[in-house]
């Protein structure tokens, strides 16, 4: 056989055995599912998704299929729900890659989408303990104490705040964990621990978002107090600032009215 054709018969196994070797299934699908979410076809990104799931259950791309349908179901969908059946799965599994990101998603579910602040108590207490780097340690410890925050439990969640201000006295949350903590006090009725608890975050954090707010609170604090002539200074001191207006006018008015009673 002359060297040409050999050559050419040498040449076309190599292409078939090169096309075997770079075929690969599992990523055509995985890839196939990116084009759909891409294209804003959620439902046919899932179903592809589930493919790769079902067919390759070992395979190299399983856990970012688990993870993607999880996002998917949860942010373009709106099905929380069902978003968890995946998250929990890669937690289950000790997902290397995911186990991490998947147990955020599930407290963040339960907390900000299903409003369920017991189930998401649990789970932060998880993320706690789950993440050994403490990358957002502070982060989920401010997130543990919201929650407790909104149940109501404002008794556990001063301990929380006190715990996140302790343990992460240079994290981004001091300033508001500060603040929902004398918040706590205030709604407790404890009025001497929250006015200076206030008095505190103001000289602390003068120029916060939260300073007006703080005013208004220390203010409602004295008037249960009876001592309306500190009230009336504090609504006065915030009557110009980002805050609602009408509102401080009221207590203004209403306070100048209760003192001059009282002179009668």
């Amino acid at each position: 056989m002359p060297d040409f054709f050999m050559k050419k018969i040498l040449l076309f196994f190599l292409i078939f055995s090169l096309q075997g070797c770079f075929s690969n299934p599992e990523k055509e699908i995985l890839r196939s599912a990116e084009n759909e979410w891409n294209q804003r076809r959620y439902n046919n990104s899932v179903e592809k998704y589930r493919q790769l799931v079902e067919q390759y259950p070992n395979g190299k791309y399983v856990d970012d299929a688990l993870f993607r349908l999880g996002e998917i179901y949860r942010l373009n969908l709106e099905q929380e729900k069902e978003a968890l059946v995946y998250f929990y799965r890669l937690v289950k599994k000790e997902s290397p890659k995911y186990k991490i990101s998947a147990q955020e998603n599930i407290a963040n579910i339960y907390q900000h989408d299903l409003r369920d602040y017991d189930q998401a108590i649990i789970e932060y207490s998880k993320l706690i303990h789950m993440d050994p780097s403490r990358k957002n340690a502070a982060k989920n410890q401010y997130e543990l104490s919201l929650c407790y925050f909104k149940k109501g439990d404002y008794v556990q969640a001063v301990t929380e705040f006190e715990i996140l201000l302790k343990d992460y006295p240079d994290s981004e949350f001091v300033e508001h964990a500060t603040y929902q903590k004398y918040n706590c006090y205030f709604i407790l009725g404890s009025c001497d621990e929250a006015i200076v608890g206030y008095q505190n975050f103001l000289k602390k954090f003068p120029d916060s978002k939260f300073a007006s707010e703080a005013k208004y609170s220390e203010g409602n604090c004295l008037e249960e107090k009876e001592d309306l002539a500190g009230a009336l200074a504090i609504y006065k001191s915030i009557t110009g600032e980002a805050f609602n207006k009408s509102l401080v006018d009221i207590k203004i008015q209403g306070i100048e009215d209760r003192l001059k009673k009282r002179r009668r």
